[in-house]
């Protein structure tokens, strides 16, 4: 055998199986893997994140919507400095000459949205017929005390006029030669059951 016939066949060799080597279907059939199936890196569970961004938006963070009021709306009628004189102290000066008695009241009653529609003195409180009541209650009583007058007072009012709370200051001016006045204030309400019954 010649060389070059030699030669010849050592090349046909060589590319034959450079050949094999670089085809892909081949070279995935030796390494015994199916040469269709293509590899993905498989999808990991997603984890809440133990600290959230700050920015991160949740249902926690929608906003709620307005609560329901759950008390009735509520305004006030003032009534300041309502003077007179009556028989109040514990002193026998004071069991024998009416002495002047000044009164702050502040009403918390109904809002005045009827009454400001109808522009009537039945849809509100009357402060007039208020501080009369107050006076009457003064110097009928012939009081002792101060806080006596001041708790006689309030529980009137409640009961007789539309009133859900009433602040009353009573000072009495002269009691005190080195004070300009001295006196109570007190807050009462109407009861649960009148409450219950506006409500209603």
């Amino acid at each position: 055998m010649s060389c070059r016939a030699t030669s010849s066949r050592r090349r046909r060799k060589a590319s034959s199986s450079t050949s094999r080597s670089s085809d892909p279907r081949r070279a995935a059939l030796q390494k015994g893997v199916d040469p269709g199936y293509h590899w993905r890196r498989p999808a990991r569970a997603r984890v809440p994140h133990p600290h959230p961004r700050a920015d991160a938006v949740t249902d926690a963070d929608q906003p709620l919507a307005p609560p329901l009021p759950t008390t009735l709306p509520t305004d006030r009628i003032l009534v300041q400095g309502l003077e007179f004189e009556t028989i109040i102290g514990i002193l026998p000066a004071e069991r024998e000459t009416p002495q002047p008695v000044r009164i702050d009241l502040v009403l918390e009653v109904e809002s005045f949205r009827q009454a400001v529609l109808s522009e009537h003195i039945d849809q509100t409180v009357d402060y007039a017929a208020v501080s009369r009541r107050v006076t009457e209650i003064a110097r009928e009583g012939r009081f002792q005390l101060v806080e006596t007058l001041a708790e006689r007072c309030c529980e009137v009012l409640l009961t007789e006029f539309p009133i859900r709370r009433v602040t009353m200051r009573a000072i009495k001016p002269h009691a005190l030669a080195e004070a300009a006045g001295v006196g109570v204030e007190i807050t009462r309400e109407m009861t649960p059951e009148a409450a219950a019954g506006e409500g209603a």
